[in-house]
């Protein structure tokens, strides 16, 4: 066979993209085109991985004309099989079949990131297998079983390039199944804490309204924000599924496959660069802001980020997404995330504390500086919380039964709204008092079950809003 056309897939953000390799016959030695570094390894691998299988190099090269979207190891294997076909090593039928995995020198195939978006983008082109790696891990079969949670698909998982050949020349085969979903447990099944601040937590769970917890060091504000996302409901289906493609894409599938069926929390540290909260870089690479995306992102001490940072956070929360344009492409990341945010009174963040030993040195205008840059992130956050340090009225808290209120709540929204799906309340800076208030009333008019917002709730929601004991 002269020339050879297989059917190969690449990851770009969180897409996945299907990319026909076209190989011919000619030149002195096996050619690949694309970025030149790119090029000259994959080369190196794909005549490394036909000699393990006794095949002597060939005499063959990509087509010039061959269109690429995005360059990537994940084609690796598409080239090898088109590089064996010319050389009349494939004897099987592979219409309709597309191929994805990294070449190792010696012949095995390596999973590569993004597998599960790039078997949801073969299945909409209308292929009907996908041969991957079998990544082995924890006795388990890894990407094999990722890239099988796209029903549509045949999945077959192979370990090495030898294998590969057996089974499209006809070889039996064992076909790749999803593997059961990992459970997350609550983070506690109950929590000893002020009830004044459990209950902005909870409002904010039914709202998708971004909070803002301030009190001094050691008074449980992070995990307020954790116990926030175990309040929230499980995702639904087509949910769980964008947040295992943003995890696949990610890498943090190749060691625990399987359906993410629980809402992602994300707690970057304030020493991150703005790139690792909203994504960038070379390879382009989702950030924080996607990871949390359905979901809940936790700044602890916000106030340490810097305000660049700061920015870019609230702008990909406030569109919903985060645009990455370079020379000759436009990615787009997801970033619909709750967020909660968590801040010291003073600098030293001591003010408020009741221990004898933690009194506040902080001067008065340290303290205005720092209460003013707590100020602006209140455009964002319109729940303020102040969490008291002492526990003389702290209560036990339920968490399951927390979550029995948020899921009422949240249906009883859904009604009214005539929408079940994932949904942030997003604060627009341009909103008045006012209309902040009406809108958290209403949540907590939801909250407890009321068709009607009453002044009582209104009454709630402001002194939620502006932080009751500020």
């Amino acid at each position: 066979m002269s020339s050879a056309e297989v059917l190969g897939a690449v990851l770009e953000g969180i897409c996945g993209h299907v990319t026909p390799i076209r190989v011919i016959k000619g030149g002195q030695e096996f050619e690949v085109g694309g970025p030149e570094a790119w090029g000259r390894a994959a080369r190196v691998r794909v005549n490394r991985a036909l000699r393990s299988v006794g095949a002597v190099a060939p005499h063959v090269k990509l087509e010039p004309d061959t269109q690429v979207h995005a360059w990537g190891s994940s084609l690796d294997l598409a080239i090898a099989v088109a590089a064996a076909s010319c050389r009349g090593l494939v004897l099987g039928d592979i219409r309709r079949t597309a191929f994805v995995g990294e070449l190792s020198m010696d012949g095995k195939i390596l999973p590569t990131p993004g597998t599960l978006s790039m078997a949801v983008a073969v299945a909409d082109a209308g292929c009907e297998r996908l041969y991957v790696a079998t990544g082995v891990a924890a006795g388990v079969a890894g990407v094999g079983v990722e890239a099988a949670l796209e029903s549509r698909l045949t999945v077959i998982p192979v370990s090495s390039f030898g294998d590969l050949l057996e089974a499209i020349n006809g070889a039996p085969t064992v076909l790749a199944h999803p593997a059961e979903s990992p459970t997350v447990p609550a983070f506690a099944p109950s929590f000893l804490g002020d009830p004044v601040a459990l209950r902005a937590v909870e409002v904010a769970a039914v709202g998708g309204h971004g909070i803002l917890l301030i009190g001094p060091h050691g008074v449980g504000k992070t995990v307020l924000g954790r116990i926030l996302r175990d309040l929230l409901p499980p995702p639904f289906p087509d949910e769980a599924l964008e947040i295992t493609m943003i995890h696949s894409a990610c890498g943090l599938l190749l060691d625990r496959p399987g359906l993410v069926a629980h809402r992602p929390f994300r707690a970057p540290h304030h020493t991150c660069s703005t790139a690792a909260l909203v994504g960038g870089g070379t390879p382009l690479r989702p950030g924080e802001v996607t990871l949390a995306h359905n979901g809940v992102l936790l700044l602890d001490e916000v106030t340490e980020f810097t305000s660049a940072s700061l920015e870019a956070v609230a702008a990909a929360l406030a569109d919903g997404e985060v645009v990455h344009s370079r020379h000759d492409r436009r990615v787009v990341f997801p970033s619909s995330a709750q967020l909660v945010a968590t801040a010291t009174a003073c600098p030293c963040g001591r003010l408020g504390s009741v221990d004898l030993g933690k009194t506040c040195m902080c001067s008065r205008d340290s303290i205005a500086r720092h209460q003013a840059r707590i100020d602006r992130l209140r455009e964002f956050l319109p729940i303020t919380a102040h969490v008291r340090a002492s526990t003389h009225s702290n209560t036990e808290y339920s968490i399951s039964a927390g979550r029995d209120r948020v899921a009422s709540a949240r249906a009883i929204r859904a009604e009214r709204i005539g929408s079940d799906g994932w949904y942030v309340s997003t604060a627009d800076p341009d909103w008045v008092g006012d209309e902040r208030a009406h809108r958290i009333a209403r949540t907590i008019a939801d909250l407890e079950g009321s068709a009607t917002v009453t002044e009582r709730h209104h009454a709630e929601a402001i002194s939620i809003l502006n932080g009751p004991h500020r």
